[in-house]
């Protein structure tokens, strides 16, 4: 096959892959390989697990968790959970002290910056919540 019979192959697969997909109802795709890396979203799909702490979702109001000092993250919630203002999301500790985080809002977490055990430096994303509307 020349290049331009492959190129216009791999055009027709792409939009059946694409009508397939849209006439089940999916809400995101991620397709790794050791070469590629892929993920595709509808808006009510999950968030890009490649998206770094930059990423921002134009169709929500996002409210970043930052750390208030430098500490060690001991608990921290997951994403996808649903949480209400005031409940608390994660836990912090330094020199045995703890420090209780809180939701600002009612939402959903987005995104985990960093994990259980973490040393976060002061300012660091701990975690994302798209804010309810």
């Amino acid at each position: 096959m020349s290049e331009a019979d492959l190129s216009e192959r791999a055009i027709v697969d792409a939009r059946a892959l694409l009508a397939e997909l849209v006439a089940t109802g999916w809400t995101d795709i991620h397709v790794a390989t050791q070469g590629i890396e892929i993920f595709i979203a509808t808006a009510a799909g999950r968030q890009n697990p490649m998206a770094g702490p930059d990423h921002v979702d134009l169709h929500q109001d996002l409210q970043v968790i930052l750390a208030p000092h430098v500490a060690t993250l001991v608990e921290v919630a997951a994403a996808g959970t649903a949480v209400e203002k005031g409940q608390r999301i994660a836990r912090i500790e330094v020199l045995d002290i703890g420090t209780e985080l809180y939701a600002p809002a009612d939402g959903v977490i987005r995104t985990v910056q960093a994990s259980s055990q973490d040393l976060i430096e002061f300012g660091s994303a701990i975690l994302t919540i798209a804010v309810a509307k």
